[in-house]
């Protein structure tokens, strides 16, 4: 099984690999995709935030991101034993070993996690690192969408007469978010909607906390918002 180690920037470089010969063949090949998401240190060009929007169109992609060592090793196992095209997101940096709640959930099927309960008034869906922070808003409900495609639409359809806020530290379009939005829409489900994502812009060289702060992504400050 073929296995790519690639930075999330240079998938642009790779589409037409992506799409004609290995989406079309429907091959099994492993993307471990590094530098996903905001990004410091490498230059604007690097800012990892555009290779879900390129991938999620394709038919025959799965594509992950774990929020821990933990997680991670058990989605390079999943991807291993799914004949199909397979990405792993993982940022630049430090990753979570694991948490408390690692050992109550372990990757079976294609489910999302659900890290804080649903049942509360505001439900947040995020993936990779993001998840962690989000875990100190107990009052919040929590999913942590490590398959970010195939979407779990069971778990979206639960989310009714609720308000649902979508973060991610990639563009709007062709987003998890967007994909959800769509969904919500063509169900004509009863879910107040709010994504948090970037915008359509050029996102500049900066910290992680500054870039997070100029796209509107301040997780904490999103926390006490909710």
């Amino acid at each position: 099984i073929p296995i790519v180690s690639i930075y999330s920037t240079f998938i642009q470089r790779s589409y037409d690999i992506l799409n004609h010969d290995i989406s079309r063949t429907d091959a099994h090949v492993i993307f471990m995709v590094d530098r996903s998401g905001l990004i410091s240190g490498d230059g604007s060009t690097h800012q990892g935030i555009y290779d879900i929007s390129i991938t999620c169109g394709l038919p025959n992609f799965y594509i992950s991101m774990p929020r821990s060592i933990k997680q991670a090793k058990e989605l390079l196992d999943k991807a291993i034993l799914t004949p199909h095209p397979f990405v792993i997101r993982y940022p630049k940096g430090k990753v979570l070993l694991s948490n408390d709640i690692d050992n109550n959930f372990t990757i079976n099927d294609y489910s999302w996690e659900i890290m804080l309960p649903i049942t509360s008034d505001v439900c947040v869906i995020t993936y990779g690192d993001d998840a962690n922070e989000f875990y100190s808003g107990k009052n919040i409900g929590l999913v942590n969408a490590l398959f970010i495609k195939p979407i779990d639409f069971e778990l979206i359809e639960k989310l009714s007469n609720k308000k649902v806020i979508v973060y991610e530290e990639v563009i709007k379009n062709g987003s998890l978010g967007s994909m959800i939005s769509e969904y919500v829409l063509e169900k004509k489900l009863s879910i107040e909607f709010k994504h948090f994502a970037i915008d359509d812009v050029i996102v500049q060289e900066g910290s992680v906390t500054d870039l997070k702060n100029s796209c509107g992504l301040n997780i904490k400050e999103i926390i006490e918002e909710i």
